[in-house]
């Protein structure tokens, strides 16, 4: 092989290298518009969830109203899926933190119905069957107001109160917080 040869294989080899840089740029691109679409998505379709479920009046705890529950449970399948397209490391711990706050208004308004009568549910106290929640729905629902049994607590990080006060510190100005410790 002459010199002109090998000049030629370089110029293809960097070419090559070129093309598959490019590529990968385009596709990085492509990811975090997608990432960067999927995300406020992701958000607003947890806060019409909620929204569903508790109505514009914000009922607590929310009304056994079928189509309401029904709606609420759909929007938190389709933020599932949502969440699931997201790649982006920083875009999922965004998420997490705004899932985490949704799953708490969900607790909290869920939360009084945890000593109801099965006829909440099942709409035997009212007129019609349509009057019924179905069950997967309020499976889905109550599934995603409960802390996950897979998830890390990041409160698990402080071994004890004392090791918290030492990591974290109590201010001074929290009078009563460092009575309650045994902080004087």
């Amino acid at each position: 092989m002459t010199i002109g040869d090998w000049a030629n294989v370089a110029a293809a080899f960097a070419g090559a290298m070129s093309a598959g840089f490019a590529f990968l740029t385009i596709r990085k691109s492509v990811n975090e518009r997608r990432d960067d679409r999927l995300l406020p998505f992701a958000v607003k379709t947890l806060e019409r969830a909620y929204e569903s479920l508790v109505g514009d009046t914000r009922d607590i705890p929310p009304k056994p109203n079928r189509l309401a529950w029904l709606t609420a449970a759909r929007l938190i399948e389709d933020y599932k899926r949502a969440k699931l397209r997201i790649r982006d490391k920083v875009a999922l711990e965004e998420l997490e933190g705004h899932e985490e706050h949704w799953r708490h208004q969900f607790y909290l308004a869920l939360a009084p119905l945890e000593r109801c009568q099965p006829e909440f549910y099942s709409g035997s106290d009212r007129t019609t069957f349509f009057d019924q929640i179905p069950k997967v729905t309020a499976i889905i629902i109550h599934a995603f107001a409960s802390w996950p049994e897979h998830k890390v607590d990041p409160l698990d990080t402080y071994k004890n109160p004392k090791d918290a006060e030492e990591r974290l510190g109590v201010s001074k100005m929290w009078i009563g917080l460092r009575r309650y410790l045994g902080i004087l």
